[in-house]
Order: structure tokens, then C-alpha cells, then sequence
């Protein structure tokens, strides 16, 4: 990772700046106070969140941010997070945090963008907001004073070390091992009650063959016995059928005589029907030849039927039209009198253009207030939501007292109470900053339904205006319609005229047609009714004709039936025995029926037996399957458990020893070479003991590290941060040959330390290295030199040009 640039709003002194870190080694220098420290903590808190807002954000400003331009591998990121006051308490603002890759500009929350940021460095951290980024802490940035604290609390230094060179993996592989290995114990203890009846089983299955053994020598003797039966049946079934066919054919001989003895009553029965109808037939033809006598041969008028009709449809339509046209007169004459409208008619039409107008625009007022209603609802809800999450984890803090509620592993008091402290004030914000929302919404709701009022009377204007427009529209349209009608009228009474007179016709020409076209109509249908009263004559006579016919015919066929009749009595003789045969064929016939049914019945029972042994027998098989399955994998899992216990959880102890010997040997390799390079007294030492902990002495005294002066202190914990980062920067990638930030790291050097330090820092490799220090000595040994002054309350930065040596 390389810093390039860093802007800083209203964040502690730096009130708006603009901060460039160049690569090689880079000195901040400046006063006790003058803001040096704050840069760090600006870079801290734009990529991961650290920091407490109260004391990031400047003591009168009400917004801020920290904007922080880095690359990783040659990839370029921007990354921000902002700062808001809001009831006196200040906060991170997620509506304004981001990040920028590959030019594209990505909006996220908080703990969003430190998951993202964790991402891009690769380092395998805990991403919640409130968890410390150790790698960042050990091998990039660490304050000086708790690198000093670390030094003396052994404890803690020792947990650090585990935890930042991953050597505390291997304890938690020991937990979690015997964790799984009682956990498949407790699954082989299962398993086995599910083979316990596997013996049990095997002897149900040697019953249930032997069972299936016998049934099936049986069913093999009762098969052949019923096929015997089944023979002696079909024979029966024989007889059975050839004296069903003599009874059948008896009964099918009689029903022949039956039908023919019918049929000849049937015939009978038509001949007299068919010689009524020739006599009825012959009376109808007779009344229509005395019809025909009496009907009118002459035409009462000269003028054609169609003629007549046409005219009187002339004067119909004529008359239709004038008594219209006159209706239409009246009507728009009453309308024009009864639809006079008010005198406040007139203007009425602009006056419902200006409501609807401001109607519209309260509309476009309340949808506003409502929009912003919805967001505030929003804002409340995520902010209750927050808050109810922060007493739950509140809620676990408590009921863990002093374990961590991510790992479960031991953590300080102090940090504990300070996870309560920041939790009860977080959640006391949030609940503030809710009902401030809460009474902002109640009062848009209020102005809203002022408005939905006011839109109402409004509306009711618009109705009312547009009532009266619509009735003055109306008068003028029905004043112009009455003296319309009235010259349809005077016409339509002058064309009604003119047609009467030209048909020669008097003072009711329509009743006069009517009466000539009844008449005319009275001829033609006379004249119709003779057209069809000779041809139903003729039809009545042929009809008589056809019927005589008929009766003739059928008394031919009656004869012929009651002929066939007497022939069929004379075969029935012949088949008298037929029923008593068929009566004894049955007798055999169920006899060797119910034989069958016996033996099938009996079979039946014996097959079920044979099924029921055979699905015993596959019950049983499965159930020893499954068994033997059951069986195989508690013994897999019991093998799992023995290595587990026997093999692994030793192994990774084993390792985890080996581990910290060989780190512990590196480390200290490491530690001697720049303690030595930083302290040139060759009566004193320092080497790193079993607990990771420097030890000095002083030919060959051991000394202790309390009552030592504050520059050896300095030395020791300058040596020490440089051995952790050089080390984690070998596992790391984006960390190998690249950003170390070393605050205050000469605190008491003498002159003779401090010219040893650029070697140091040369020794080291890195592309960037930022040196923070308001000692001036370091200037020489720096590539780059800025200076870092505050006037008025307000940091501020200026590049020292060098002289070239």
C-alpha cells in the first residue's frame, strides 16, 4: 500500500487542507500540539473508521470528512468518510461515505467500506466497526506510547504477538478439534442404537425364509389341484352352454310367433285407421270446392296495392316530420324559458381556471411534503434499528462479562466497560435523533391536512364555476335550437300540404289511404286464400286415394303374419325338454364353481402367507443393510474421534510450539540486528526472551527495562516495532516493500542514535516511509521534509526545501 494524498475538512486543527505523501522517506515535522498526530489519525480514520467522532470532528464545526488517495499493486482507490453534528453529538455520516475504484464511484456505509478497504489490503481481520485492525496497528502504524505499553505488560504483548503472526490459530484448531471430536462422539453414540437390534434382525430373516420355504411347496400342490378343478368346470360349463343355446332358440321360436301374431293384429288395426283417413279426406276436399264458390273475383280498386301503400308512406313520413318538427319547437321553446341561468354565470369559467391552477400547485406542495415525510420515516427507522441491534450486542456484553462476544476468548475490564460506555451513548444518540424525526414528522402531517382542506374548498369552487359555465352554455345553445325548430316546423307543415293536394286527397289523406289499402289487402288475400284452397282439394283427394291404397296392402301382410304364426307353434313342440336339460347342466356347473372358489380361496391364503414371509424377508434385509450402514459409519466416525484426539490435537500443540520456537528465533535474530545498528555499546545487549519480551543487559547483568533512561526506552521500542514489521510484512502482500508510519520514533535519541537512524530506516527497504516528530534533527535524514505549524486554532502544512548536499 502507497499513500499519495489526504484532504482533511473541519478533522481536530486541520480546517480544510490538502495533504501529499511522496515515496521514499518523508519527515512531518513540527511543535508539541501543532496537529502532526492528527494527520495519522485522519489517515486511520478514512480506512477504517477509527477514532471517536466527538474528538475527529473540530469542536465548532458541524460537518467534516477525511479523504484519502492510496494505491495497492499499482491499483489506484480513493476512499471517504464524513463527519456530522447533530444535537450537540457527532457521528459518521454514511449518506456521504464512499469509495472510488477503477474510476467508478461506489456510495457504502460504514462498516461497508471497511470491509471493502480489509479486502484490498488482503488482511484477514475482524470487520466490525468497533474491531482493531492488528496487522495495520503492528506493521504499518502503531503510536508510539502503545508500543511502549505493550513492552511492559507481558501479557498482553504476548497475546499480540500470537494474534498478529497467526500463531493463535493453532490453539483455536486445539479447541475446535475437541470440540468436533465430542460432537462426533456424541453423533457415534446415536448411530449405534441405530444397529443395536442388527443381531435380532439376522434371526427374524432365517424365520421368515424358512416361513417363505414352505408356503411356496404348498402353493406348487394346491395349483395343481386347481387346475384338476378347472377342467372338471369347463366341461360342466360345456353342457351348460349347449342347453342354454336349445332354451335361447325355444325362446327366440316363440317370441318369432309372438311377433308374427303382433304384427298380424297391427295390420288390422291400420287398415281400419287408413280407410277413417280416406273418408275424412274426401269430406275436406268437398268443403273446399264450396269455399272456392264464395270468394271475390274482382279488384275493389284501379290504383295497384304497392301503389297505395307508397303514397301512404309518403304521407306518414310527411306527417311524422311536422308533428316532430313541432315537438322540437316546444321543447327548445321550454327550455330556453326554464334554463335561464344566474346573473354570476358570466366569469365563472375564468374563475375555475385560476382554482384548478392553485390547486395544482398545493398538490405539488403536499406530494413535496410527504416525499420528505417518507424520508424521515426512513432516517427514524434505520436509527431505532441501529439502536435496538446496539442493546442487543449491549445485552451480550452483559451476559459475558469480560469475554469477547465475537471470539469468546478473555479481554480487559477496561475495554469491556468502554464497549458498554460507547454502546449506552450510541444508543442514547440514536434514540435522541429518532424523536427529533418523530416531532418533525408530526409536523408535516400537520401542514399536509391544512392543505388537503384548503384543496377541498378549492375543489368545490372548481364544481360550482363549472356548473354555471355549463348552464349559461346551455341557455345560449337552447335559444339558438327553438328558432331552429320553429323553420323546420313551417317547413315540414308546407311539405305535408303540398303532398295531400297532389294525391287529390282531403282534410285526413292518411285515414283515406288506410282505408283503400285495407280494402285492396281484404281483395288480394281472397284471391290468395282461392290459390290455396284448390291445391289443398286436390291434395285431399289424392290424399283419400293413397289411403285405400294402403288398407288394401295391409290386409295382404296381416294374412301373411297370421300364417307364420301357426308355422312357428309347430317347431315349438319339438324343443319341450330344453329347460329341464339347462336346469341340471347348472347343478354341475356350481358344483365345480365352488370347488374352484375353495381351492382358490385356500391358495389365496397361502400366497399372502408366502407374500407377507417374502416382505419379512425384505424388511429384514433392509433393516440389516441399514444396520451394517449404521454400524460402518460409527466406526468411521469413532476412527474421525481417534485421530482427532490421538493424532491432530497433539500434532497442531506440537506445531504450535514449533511455530513460536522458530518465530521466536526470528524474531529475536531480527531484533538483535537493529537494536545493535541503534545502540553502538558493545557492554550492552537485548535479546527477546520465551514470552516475546525484550531483555537488555549490561555486561552480562540483566537490566531493567523501568529504570532504564528514556532514550534507551525509545531504542528498545523503535527496535521492537521494526522487528514486527519487518516480519508481517513477509506474509502480507500488499504490505512487502511498501508504507511504514513511525510516530515520534526518536523520543530521547541522543545525536549519536539519531545518525544511526537513516541506515536503520535504509535497511528496511520500504518505497514509503512517514516519519512524524517534532524532532528537527531528522530533517537530514529524510528524502522529504514538511513542516506542520499551527496558527489561530488551525493546522497547516508547508514543503522545507533541502539543500542539496
Amino acid at each position: 500500500m502507497i499513500l499519495e494524498r489526504l484532504d482533511l475538512e473541519n478533522i481536530r486543527s486541520w480546517k480544510s487542507s490538502s495533504i501529499t505523501f511522496p515515496e521514499g522517506i518523508t519527515l512531518f515535522e513540527g511543535e508539541i500540539g501543532s496537529g502532526k498526530s492528527s494527520l495519522l489519525m485522519g489517515i486511520e480514520f478514512a480506512l477504517f473508521g477509527y477514532g471517536k467522532a466527538e474528538s475527529l470532528l473540530s469542536k465548532k464545526a458541524h460537518a467534516g470528512s477525511a479523504t484519502l488517495f492510496f494505491s495497492v499493486d499499482g491499483k489506484k482507490y480513493e476512499v471517504r468518510r464524513a463527519l456530522e453534528r447533530r444535537k450537540g453529538k457527532a457521528g459518521q455520516n454514511s449518506k456521504e461515505t464512499y469509495i472510488v475504484e477503477d474510476g467508478e464511484k461506489v456510495p457504502l456505509s460504514a462498516s461497508e467500506l471497511k470491509q471493502r478497504v480489509l479486502q484490498i489490503l488482503r488482511f484477514n481481520e475482524n470487520p466490525r466497526p468497533s474491531a482493531n485492525s492488528r496487522i495495520y496497528r503492528y506493521a504499518v502504524f502503531t503510536p508510539q506510547e502503545e508500543m511502549k505499553v505493550i513492552l511492559a505488560d507481558d501479557k498482553s504483548r504476548f497475546e499480540a504477538i500470537r494474534r498478529a503472526f497467526g500463531v493463535e490459530d493453532y490453539a483455536c484448531a486445539v479447541t475446535n478439534s475437541a470440540l468436533i471430536s465430542s460432537r462426533i462422539r456424541d453423533a457415534a453414540r446415536v448411530l449405534a442404537e441405530r444397529f443395536r437390534g442388527l443381531e435380532e434382525a439376522r434371526a427374524r430373516l432365517k424365520e421368515a425364509e424358512e416361513a417363505a420355504a414352505s408356503n411356496a411347496a404348498k402353493i406348487e400342490k394346491m395349483e395343481a389341484g386347481e387346475k384338476a378343478a378347472r377342467r372338471k368346470h369347463d366341461t360342466a360349463r360345456r353342457e351348460l352352454d349347449a342347453a342354454s343355446d336349445r332354451c335361447n332358440e325355444r325362446a327366440r321360436r316363440a317370441a318369432d310367433r309372438d311377433n308374427a301374431a303382433g304384427r298380424a293384429a297391427d295390420c288390422d288395426r291400420d287398415v281400419q285407421r287408413h280407410e277413417e283417413e280416406a273418408a275424412r279426406s274426401d269430406k275436406e276436399a268437398a268443403r273446399g270446392r264450396e269455399e272456392l264458390e264464395r270468394i271475390e273475383t274482382s279488384p275493389p280498386s284501379e290504383i295497384p296495392s304497392a301503389e297505395i301503400g307508397s303514397r301512404m308512406a309518403d304521407m306518414e313520413k310527411a306527417q311524422s316530420a311536422m308533428e316532430k318538427a313541432r315537438a322540437r319547437y316546444e321543447e327548445c321553446r321550454r327550455i330556453a324559458k326554464d334554463g335561464s341561468p344566474p346573473d354570476d354565470a358570466v366569469g365563472s369559467t375564468e374563475r375555475a381556471g385560476k382554482a384548478a391552477a392553485g390547486i395544482e400547485k398545493m398538490r405539488k406542495e403536499i406530494s413535496a411534503a410527504r416525499s420528505e415525510i417518507d424520508g424521515l420515516l426512513r432516517d427514524a427507522t434505520k436509527k431505532r434499528t441501529r439502536a435496538d441491534t446496539l442493546r442487543d450486542e449491549l445485552g451480550t456484553i452483559e451476559e459475558l462479562g469480560n469475554v469477547c462476544p465475537t471470539c469468546k476468548q478473555p479481554i480487559e475490564e477496561e475495554y469491556t466497560a468502554r464497549m458498554r460506555s460507547d454502546r449506552s451513548a450510541q444508543i442514547d444518540r440514536l434514540d435522541k435523533e429518532a424523536a427529533e424525526i418523530d416531532g418533525r414528522i408530526n409536523a408535516g402531517r400537520g401542514k399536509i391536512r391544512e392543505m388537503d382542506r384548503q384543496v377541498t374548498e378549492m375543489t368545490e369552487e372548481v364544481k360550482e364555476c363549472e356548473v354555471l359555465a355549463s348552464r349559461l352554455k346551455a341557455h345560449k345553445k337552447a335559444v339558438g335550437d327553438m328558432e331552429d325548430a320553429k323553420g323546420t316546423a313551417d317547413e315540414a307543415v308546407a311539405r305535408y300540404s303540398e303532398a295531400a293536394i297532389s294525391y287529390g286527397l282531403g282534410d285526413d289523406p292518411v285515414a283515406e289511404l288506410r282505408r283503400a289499402r285495407d280494402k285492396m289487402a281484404e281483395y288480394e288475400r281472397g284471391r290468395a286464400r282461392a290459390s290455396g284452397l284448390e291445391d289443398a282439394t286436390r291434395a285431399h283427394a289424392a290424399a283419400a286415394e293413397s289411403h285405400r291404397a294402403e288398407a288394401e296392402r295391409l290386409r295382404k301382410e296381416a294374412d301373411s303374419a297370421r300364417s307364420e304364426a301357426a308355422e312357428m307353434e309347430g317347431k315349438l313342440a319339438a324343443l319341450g325338454g330344453a329347460d329341464e336339460e339347462k336346469r341340471s347342466a347348472e347343478v354341475a356347473e356350481e358344483e365345480s364353481r365352488l370347488e374352484i372358489e375353495r381351492i382358490s380361496s385356500e391358495l389365496g391364503s397361502v400366497r399372502q402367507a408366502l407374500v407377507d414371509a417374502r416382505r419379512r424377508i425384505k424388511e429384514c434385509g433392509e433393516a440389516i443393510t441399514d444396520g451394517e450402514r449404521w454400524r460402518a459409519k460409527h466406526d468411521r466416525l469413532g476412527d474421525h474421534a481417534w485421530w482427532l484426539d490421538g493424532y491432530f490435537k497433539k500434532s497442531a500443540e506440537t506445531i504450535e510450539q514449533q511455530v513460536l520456537v522458530s518465530t521466536r528465533q526470528e524474531f529475536d535474530a531480527r531484533y538483535r540486528e537493529i537494536y545493535s545498528a541503534l545502540i553502538d555499546d558493545p557492554s550492552k545487549e537485548s535479546r527477546i526472551d520465551e514470552d516475546f519480551g525484550p531483555l537488555v543487559s549490561q555486561d552480562g547483568i540483566e537490566q531493567d527495562l523501568e529504570y532504564m533512561s528514556g532514550g534507551e526506552k525509545s531504542s528498545i521500542a523503535l527496535a521492537y516495532r521494526l522487528t514486527i514489521n519487518t516480519m508481517l510484512r513477509r506474509s502480507i502482500d500488499t504490505l512487502r516493500s511498501n508504507l511504514l508510519i513511525l510516530d515520534e520514533p526518536t523520543d530521547g535519541f541522543s545525536k549519536t542514535q539519531l545518525a544511526k537512524v537513516r541506515g536503520v530506516l535504509d535497511g528496511l527497504k520500504s518505497q514509503q516511509v512517514i516519519l512524524v516528530s517534532h524532532d528537527p534533527e531528522l530533517e537530514a535524514y529524510a528524502d522529504h521534509v514538511f513542516r506542520v505549524s499551527k496558527e489561530g486554532g488551525a493546522s497547516s502544512v508547508a514543503k522545507v526545501e533541502q539543500a542539496v548536499p
